[in-house]
């Protein structure tokens, strides 16, 4: 995934690579890896098709955690990208 299908401006890219160094997101980040283990234990131990609450079926649960890693690898991408453009 290229960082810069979603975000157009390299300052933003910039500020990206570098928001784990700023405590309030450093929290945000931790909140985002808590929940995702709490789904992926869900969907370890407990999992199922639920067509009656589609946010309890596996499908939903498996998606969820693919968003949440997606948000937790943007400072990383953002870093790779301002890498390969310094090379």
């Amino acid at each position: 995934m290229r960082i810069d299908k979603y975000l157009n401006e390299s300052g933003e890219i910039t500020l990206l690579s570098q928001s784990e160094e700023v405590e309030a997101i450093r929290v945000l980040l931790k909140a985002t890896k808590n929940k995702r283990n709490k789904v992926r234990e869900i969907l370890e131990t407990k999992p199922k098709h639920s067509p009656e609450d589609l946010e309890e079926d596996l499908v939903f649960l498996l998606g969820m955690v693919k968003g949440l890693n997606w948000v937790l690898g943007l400072p990383a991408r953002s870093r790779d990208y301002i890498n390969n453009i310094k090379q």
